[in-house]
């Protein structure tokens, strides 16, 4: 096996190693040594993937989120009907928020720490809103084709691409904090639906309903 190829899987192994432990001790309980000795690697090997615990956490939680916009990017990229996939998207996205729940903790507890470490705060909010743009970007543009399709009415597509991922955070925290995943499973239906309708033109708006009742 060449080094191109064995590298990556080394990296992987770093990786998942790091988020096994981090979920199971907390940031604070975490050690290097204990990831490391988990990745069977040195100390060294691991410090060249970060500098230091923060960093190491926060490539983890990157590493996290990049793989859940990949899953959600296959979705927006499929070609069909921008509506169709627009709930395809809301679908996919809560049960990835329903699995990301751990994840979201151990975010939360790096940001707490991100207010006493200037540079850390810096890589988090840039990381965040690359994360963001990666998925207003494609929802918007879905939108746009909708609106262009006259399946929807005109509207800010850009916020309401912004209120669907601060939809999508806001269930999230509920599922976080409450544990209720079907009653905030509830609400993210409720949402979507509540917006297709106001969105949806007149003669669409007729035809779902007419799907809904047979």
């Amino acid at each position: 096996m060449s080094p191109r190829t064995r590298e990556p899987s080394r990296e992987r192994a770093m990786l998942d190693a790091a988020l096994e432990v981090f979920l199971e001790k907390g940031f604070e309980g975490a050690t290097i040594l204990e990831i490391a000795t988990r990745a069977q690697v040195g100390k060294g090997t691991l410090y060249g993937l970060a500098k230091s615990k923060e960093d190491l956490c926060l490539r983890v939680l990157l590493d996290c989120f990049q793989r859940m916009m990949g899953d959600l990017a296959r979705v927006l990229s499929q070609r069909g009907e921008p509506l169709d996939t627009l709930r395809h998207l809301m679908e996919e996205t809560h049960q990835a928020i329903n699995q990301q729940a751990p994840i979201t903790w151990l975010s939360m507890d790096l940001m707490s720490r991100a207010n006493r470490d200037e540079r850390l705060r810096d890589q988090l909010l840039l990381s965040f809103r690359t994360l963001y743009t990666q998925f207003f970007a494609p929802v918007e543009h879905l939108i746009h084709e909708a609106i262009d399709r006259g399946q929807i009415h005109d509207c800010d597509a850009h916020s309401i691409a912004r209120l669907l991922a601060a939809v999508i955070d806001g269930v999230g925290f509920q599922i976080l904090v409450g544990g209720d995943t079907e009653a905030a499973s509830r609400a993210l239906d409720a949402f979507s639906d509540l917006l297709e309708r106001a969105l949806l033109v007149r003669e669409q708006t007729e035809i779902s309903t007419e799907e809904r009742t047979t």
